[in-house]
């Protein structure tokens, strides 16, 4: 049975007014369709709510165009949807149960509106927005609307495309005044509210594949065994790559093509400097 939102689909003052364009064509049909105003936007939001008891079941039922990551009092909780055409748009449910707590919590969601027309996405078309219901025994507690805040998030800058302008290469700004926004303390006093589309054409349906999985999986390998293990310095001295992540004093990296024999410092697994194991 589909789940009939009470929420309303939001976004932000970029968004809120523009109406949709057709980005359908023949594949080898000329388009005229610039996509220069409206890119790679991380567009942040957030809601406060009470509970008066926790303990009992509650699910969100949630979408996000182009996509969404959802935070519960802080903790990652999920992210989706599938892509889909707005007239079957896709919706999640998420059992959130675990990450609520009596008293004050928060809901925060992390989207993205890619903007780029290509085979991966399904954007450029001008549609952003969000829309949720959190239920509890079968009632819905909150749903998106205009009390929810709004921000974009400053800590992405474009620096290109790849994959046939299917992705962004962006540079992290780890101090950015958005990096804790997930958190119950996030000052989001001088933020906007958000806005409700004026034109809304989405068909709603829920996702019928299953939602990615999460585990965390911690390193195998040691400092002390890092260090004394040979095979680990001659891959290291051949420029061999790898994917982990790297921590600087102001700056953190995710990459899976990364040379590790670099000229500069940074750390790696247990503040390793790379110039210490080389």
């Amino acid at each position: 049975m589909e789940h009939s939102f009470k929420g309303q689909w939001i976004t932000d003052s970029e968004f809120y007014d523009l109406e949709p364009r057709n980005v359908f064509h023949r594949q080898l049909d000329k388009v005229d369709l610039p996509c220069a105003n409206h890119r790679n936007r991380h567009i942040l939001f957030r809601k406060k709510f009470n509970l008066e008891r926790c303990g009992d079941h509650a699910e969100i039922f949630i979408s996000a165009d182009d996509y969404y990551k959802l935070y519960i009092n802080g903790i990652f909780a999920g992210q989706g949807p599938a892509p889909s055409y707005h007239f079957q748009y896709q919706y999640n449910c998420i059992d959130v149960s675990r990450f609520l707590k009596k008293g004050e919590n928060i809901i925060a969601i992390h989207t993205l509106y890619q903007g780029l027309i290509n085979r991966v996405w399904q954007s450029g078309d001008n549609r952003h927005g969000l829309i949720l219901d959190l239920m509890i025994k079968n009632t819905v507690v909150v749903s998106s609307d205009e009390s929810f805040t709004t921000r974009p998030h400053s800590g992405y800058s474009e620096m290109g495309t790849c994959g046939y302008e299917t992705q962004f290469l962006e540079r992290y700004d780890s101090g950015a005044a958005e990096i804790d926004f997930s958190q119950m303390d996030f000052d989001d006093s001088k933020w906007d509210h958000a806005k409700i589309r004026k034109i809304v054409d989405y068909t709603l349906t829920g996702q019928k594949s299953h939602m990615l999985d999460f585990e965390t999986i911690a390193p195998i390998i040691s400092k002390e065994a890092l260090l004394n293990n040979g095979a680990w310095r001659r891959m290291l001295r051949e420029d061999a790559t790898t994917t982990f992540e790297g921590w600087g004093k102001s700056t953190k990296w995710n990459t899976s093509l990364f040379h590790l024999t670099m000229s500069y410092v940074a750390t790696f697994m247990a503040d390793v400097a790379i110039e210490k194991i080389l």
